[in-house]
């Protein structure tokens, strides 16, 4: 009982731990208002389980009915080829071995013998696919005519097939089973693709849990919701980079346990000036296309664009945009600069501020320091450039602090390690 309470609370310590963590990294990123922006896509991750042929080959002897059986009935299923021989003992009159080998479980025009002397013999039937239906019986002369005989048996050897899973999130690639039939509780099974018409080469499955040998089908072994920039656009999801907006194709995945939405990065449909709802100072995107902010209209003051003050008309105005009434209006106020410029030399122009402050000081070694901006650990810094859009606007974007892509990969790592490192603790 008090190893019970133990492992609970190291459990409960565990969960704890990924629950605090993936927070820090949500409040410290600016992750839920992100969220809160719909900027979101599925990561589903891939994995597959194949009959495959595996280890060394197997042997084994088997009696023949004396009445003649449909051995095959009786054969190992995890292989796909058998190597029969037969093997009678011998008597006093001579022996034969009768057979069929057909293509269903009824006997066809292939009718064969294998005739010995009294000694009996051997017949190697060479190897036999594992679809076809074998029927044999050994048989002895006596009085004129051939009779059932109980002294006959076969030889069989097989190279195993067995069930592998190539799964990178749990423990790559391993053997599962020594036979090719699949749990139904295996998540393999629940989360098996059943449909998907998207360009990487997945395959679906559709069938019995029960796999032949060399079947193959893919399943999603976990599926993350990362954030991402872009939204929905034109039926695909849409990426501004480089002055130029691009559109790719969402693919559905068809599982058993659900269904899952991807972003085909691959898979490009369409092209636009921008995406709906890029922001750049006086401007917002709207059906593909900047138009400029006071002819935008809104439910939600981050349908205007840049929702922090930026310049205005003038060197000393800052503005930034309101939604009032379903329009998109500035308001502004006096500043005391928008322009490096209008510092003093040494001095810069803030944009949190809008005051002139210090660029750099003078280190210990006498050298200046430059005036570059300063990201905190979990953001990385992007360049300022001049954009110019349709002859409308040319506006200055200035360097800016933005989330760093290693806190994204970061949060999915803990979040799926967390998972997977509950569930062994379960098992155990």
């Amino acid at each position: 009982m008090a190893r019970k309470k133990k492992t609970n609370i190291r459990r409960n310590l565990l969960i704890g731990a990924v629950v605090i963590a993936f927070g820090v990294i949500m409040f410290s990123s600016g992750l839920l208002q992100q969220i809160a922006q719909d900027r979101y896509v599925e990561i589903p991750f891939s994995a597959s389980v194949e009959c495959q042929q595996a280890g060394t080959s197997k042997t084994l002897i088997k009696d023949i009915s004396e009445r003649g059986e449909w051995i095959s009935d009786d054969l190992p299923t995890n292989t796909n080829e058998w190597n029969i021989i037969l093997r009678g003992e011998g008597g006093i009159t001579g022996k034969r071995f009768e057979y069929y080998i057909c293509p269903s479980r009824t006997f066809c025009s292939n009718r064969q013998f294998a005739q010995f002397s009294s000694s009996g013999g051997s017949k190697s039937l060479g190897l036999i696919s594992s679809d076809m239906h074998v029927w044999v019986q050994y048989q002895t002369f006596s009085f004129g005519s051939w009779k059932e005989f109980d002294k006959g048996s076969y030889t069989l050897t097989y190279k195993p097939f067995r069930l592998i899973r190539d799964d990178p999130l749990r423990g790559g690639r391993q053997e599962i089973s020594d036979t090719c039939i699949i749990p139904t509780s295996d998540p393999s099974w629940q989360n098996r693709i059943t449909k998907y018409d998207g360009t990487e080469n997945w395959k679906t499955w559709g069938g019995s849990n029960s796999l032949r040998p060399g079947d193959f089908y893919n399943y999603i072994t976990a599926n993350v919701v990362a954030v991402t920039e872009g939204n929905l656009q034109d039926g695909g999801w849409c990426f501004f980079e480089n002055g130029q907006a691009r559109i790719f194709a969402i693919e559905t995945i068809e599982t058993a346990s659900g269904n899952h939405n991807r972003v085909n990065l691959d898979n490009q449909i369409g092209s636009a000036e921008c995406c709906n709802r890029e922001a750049i100072p006086g401007g917002i995107c709207q059906d593909g296309k900047f138009i400029p902010t006071e002819e935008a209209e809104c439910g939600t003051r981050a349908d205007c664009g840049i929702i922090e003050w930026s310049p205005g008309e003038t060197s000393t105005e800052a503005r930034r945009p309101q939604c009032i009434e379903n329009k998109c209006v500035f308001e502004t106020k006096e500043v005391d600069c928008t322009l490096d410029s209008q510092c003093r030399t040494g001095e810069f122009c803030s944009r949190n501020t809008f005051t002139c402050e210090i660029a750099g000081d003078v280190g210990d070694g006498g050298e200046e320091r430059t005036g570059e901006m300063e990201c905190r650990f979990w953001e990385t810094l992007r360049p300022g450039e001049t954009t110019r859009f349709l002859g409308l606007f040319e506006t200055d974007k200035p360097e800016r602090c933005e989330t760093a892509n290693w806190v994204w990969v970061l949060g999915a790592i803990i979040l799926i390690g967390g998972f997977f490192g509950i569930r062994m603790r379960r098992k155990k």
